[in-house]
This record gives structure tokens, sequence and C-alpha cells, in this order.
């Protein structure tokens, strides 16, 4: 599949369309970012983390989704996480490179 942005909506509406489906009694959420997570590790990308401070903004776009029956709220909720997932892993690294290496066991 195409472009970077294919494989990630590809993902995230795949993890949409598990939870809004809900086959589920309980773990419909943890699948569902299983699933989301498994096709992004397929295609090689970095994987998108949900936030648990940004639950609610999370579970609106969730009903946004069902209220306005189309899927942009919650690709633009998630692409706002991949986003703060890569700039919380860019920061992690820089600052591991301002340490530099220990070789204590």
């Amino acid at each position: 599949m195409g472009t970077l942005r294919e494989q990630y909506e590809l993902s995230f509406n795949a993890h949409l369309n598990l939870v809004t489906i809900h086959p589920w009694v309980d773990g419909n959420g943890r699948m569902a970012r299983l699933l989301m997570n498994y096709i992004q590790f397929c295609y090689h990308l970095f994987p998108t983390k949900i936030f648990k401070e940004d639950r609610e903004e999370y579970i609106l776009s969730l009903r946004q989704c069902q209220d306005e029956e189309t899927n942009q709220v919650f690709l633009d909720f998630m692409a706002r996480q991949l986003k703060k997932s890569l700039s919380l892993e860019i920061e992690h690294f820089n600052a591991s490179q301002k340490r530099g290496f220990s070789f204590m066991f």
C-alpha cells in the first residue's frame, strides 16, 4: 500500500472500525489498539500511542465519528497522537545523546 499517510490511515481506520463494531463485552479498545499497532509494525511504521491524558478527547472523537458518519475527526486525533509520540521519542533520544554512553552494567 502506497504512502506513509495511507498506511497510517489504514491502521487508524482498522482501529476505528473494530471499536465501532464492538464485538466483545470487554477489551475492544485494547484489541483495536493492538490491531492498529500490528498493522503499523507490518509496514515498519513507528507505533502510535494513545496517551492517558488524552482519553476524553479519544472517546469524544469516536462519538463524533458515529454522530457525523465520518472518520476525519478520529484520523485527525490519531495524527496528533502520532505527532506527540514522535516528539516525545525525539526528546528522549536527544536527552540520551547529551548524557553520553555508560558502560556500567
